[in-house]
């Protein structure tokens, strides 16, 4: 996602690696033009393929009134084409950027995706139809980026073909009959059963309205409205991890089920819609046998516990990683200051106090830092005490980025994984995709989404901010 940074005016592969065998990587630049060559209107002509208009009039491009295909005529001039014959206008070639079915239509005697000439244009170029844009997208006057198809990753409905996003995955707007469901309001029938879209219950099954039932009445939660053979119940604690989700959605349609004594009906239920017998999970610190033991999931040294992510992984705090320390939106190996310490070295201050774990010592410039408090000159710059500031004089956000703006471009270009996601990157823009297409394909790797979380936030509009 962020790779689309570079795409969006962040300046040349060439500025940013530095490097001629990642610059040419991915083949050989895309052979069709932006769009084709024309003349705007206003402009002298000799006929109409001159014009971007597709219309000639008295030797000027879209110059006064002209006469369509099939109108009389009593010269060339008087034709949007530029071609009377017999008293007709038309019965000629079409101009690049025209429909078109077959090369036989085309001046140029090229048909490549249903318009006449060699190229198509580019995203945010006018278009009057889909065939004309690169991407197969023409809406109100413009053509658009392609859209992301189903189960790809999203940020908003607009980007889907589909035109919405769940979850974070571009998907239907519904699930029909059959599929998983929360509530009624993801099926396209209005109606979730037990977990699955669609179908009605029987009577005597659990229900939540009438229309999830077959009879079409449902009474005190019960389908039919036959009486229930238990008192009600408080929903108790979180379940076991492997059938948690199967109880309480019983137990949020049934208000007379599933308190700890796991009366008749409530184990009748769970175990006819889920085939399992549930009993309460272990909350962290608790005693436990298996991961399936624990809320949270995890096991480890017979104690339940939160499971920790593991050095590169992605987080949004200090808390969440294994290693305490949280650095530009991925786990790292040192502690931040405060964290219990063994050396010096495992502090990213590089200080370790017995009593106090690790503290602020500052670092000389061109030492690694978190931030400006572990600086000697309190000034730490994109993970370097004393590193380059980006101007904000509107510089070419390529060339302050090479220029050492962000230090994570060298920790780029010495890492393999990181200079194959910039050299994919850029191969995909060169066969033509879409910058936000190409970000999902190739970013893989820690060292890239660093690099380019810098390059977001500096960069705007192409240029330095």
């Amino acid at each position: 996602m962020v790779l689309m940074a570079l795409a969006l005016g962040c300046g040349s592969r060439e500025q940013l690696v530095g490097l001629p065998e990642l610059a040419d990587a991915g083949g050989a630049p895309d052979a069709r033009p932006d769009a084709p060559v024309c003349r705007e209107d206003g402009l002298p002509c000799e006929g109409a393929a001159d014009c971007c208009s597709a219309a000639c009039a008295r030797g000027i491009c879209g110059g006064g009134s002209c006469a369509q295909d099939g109108a009389p005529c009593a010269a060339p001039g008087d034709c949007c084409t530029g071609l009377c014959t017999e008293g007709l206008c038309g019965q000629g070639c079409s101009v690049d950027g025209a429909p078109c079915q077959s090369a036989a239509q085309c001046c140029t005697g090229v048909c490549t995706g249903g318009a006449c000439g060699q190229g198509c244009f580019p995203s945010g170029s006018a278009c009057s139809f889909a065939g004309q844009c690169c991407s197969l997208r023409c809406e109100e006057g413009a053509c658009r980026a392609p859209c992301i198809p189903n189960g790809a990753l999203c940020e908003g409905g607009d980007a889907c073909c589909s035109g919405v996003c769940r979850g974070g995955a571009c998907g239907l707007a519904c699930s029909p009959d059959g599929f998983g469901c929360n509530t009624g309001a993801d099926c396209c029938s209005g109606r979730c059963n037990a977990g699955v879209c669609g179908g009605c219950s029987p009577d005597g099954e659990m229900c939540g309205s009438a229309d999830a039932c077959c009879s079409g009445v449902c009474d005190e939660g019960v389908c039919g409205g036959a009486s229930c053979s238990h008192g009600p119940c408080a929903i108790g604690a979180p379940l076991a991890a492997e059938c948690g989700g199967c109880v309480a959605e019983i137990c949020r349609f049934d208000s007379f089920c599933c308190d700890a004594s796991w009366d008749e009906i409530c184990v009748r239920e769970v175990t006819g819609l889920c085939g399992l017998t549930c009993g309460e999970c272990a909350g962290d610190g608790s005693r436990c046998a298996s991961d399936a033991a624990c809320c949270s999931g995890a096991c480890e040294d017979g104690v339940c516990r939160t499971p920790c992510t593991p050095e590169g992984g992605g987080c949004a705090a200090d808390a969440s990683c294994c290693s305490g320390s949280c650095f530009e939106g991925a786990c790292v190996g040192c502690l931040p200051n405060g964290a219990s310490c063994g050396s010096a070295e495992s502090c990213c201050s590089g200080a370790c106090d017995p009593a106090l774990g690790c503290v602020t010592e500052c670092r000389p410039d061109g030492q690694p830092c978190a931030d400006s408090g572990e600086c000697c000159n309190d000034n730490c710059q994109n993970g370097l005490c004393g590193g380059p500031a980006c101007p904000s004089d509107g510089t070419e956000c390529g060339s302050c980025v090479a220029e050492g703006c962000c230090a994570q471009l060298n920790q780029c270009l010495t890492s393999a994984a990181c200079a194959e996601d910039v050299a994919c990157f850029f191969g995909c823009l060169d066969e033509g995709n879409d910058s936000a297409v190409c970000g999902f394909e190739c970013m893989n790797s820690p060292e890239t989404f660093r690099l380019l979380l810098c390059v977001g936030r500096s960069c705007g509009g192409g240029t330095c901010f």
